[in-house]
């Protein structure tokens, strides 16, 4: 059972997380032919990360993570995405578009290529979280994947 809080607009479980998504946009834009990426990163900790660059995965920020107290998960929690428009991701680990998943191990949507001068990809998309293995969203948001090679 979930509750929403109208003063502050946040869906509270009855396990006492609160489960929260704030959309975010994830970019990867450069000069160079080399391997670009932009990923989002739900991870089974209750955090949200972020992959770009080449880099590791790196939390975007506390308050965007996706369950908060992060001992809250991973519980029983499931997670889909649903591509909106653009590119559909191509390299996400542990995910397929519009399947409700467990959020455990950690799920990854990504946008990856080893991009052409002037080329890009682009990914919109919603990200959608439930308590349980049935029942309606209780937390959804739109993010964006982006690489972009500019020369």
């Amino acid at each position: 059972m979930s509750f929403f809080h109208a003063s502050t607009g946040v869906i509270q479980s009855a396990a006492g997380g609160v489960v929260t998504l704030s959309g975010q946009s994830v970019f990867d834009i450069d000069t160079g032919a080399r391997l670009y990426r932009a990923a989002l990163v739900i991870s089974n900790t209750g955090i949200m990360q972020e992959i770009t660059n080449g880099n590791a995965a790196s939390q975007i920020d506390n308050a965007t993570d996706w369950v908060i107290p992060n001992s809250a998960a991973p519980d029983d929690y499931e997670c889909r995405f649903i591509n909106r428009t653009g590119d559909s991701p191509n390299g996400s680990t542990n995910m397929v578009e519009n399947v409700w998943i467990a959020v455990t191990p950690d799920r990854i949507i990504d946008q990856q290529a080893i991009l052409a001068a002037s080329d890009s990809r682009n990914t919109n998309f919603d990200l959608e979280i439930r308590k349980g293995s049935s029942g309606a969203a209780i937390a959804t948001a739109n993010y964006t994947l982006d690489i972009e090679r500019i020369i």
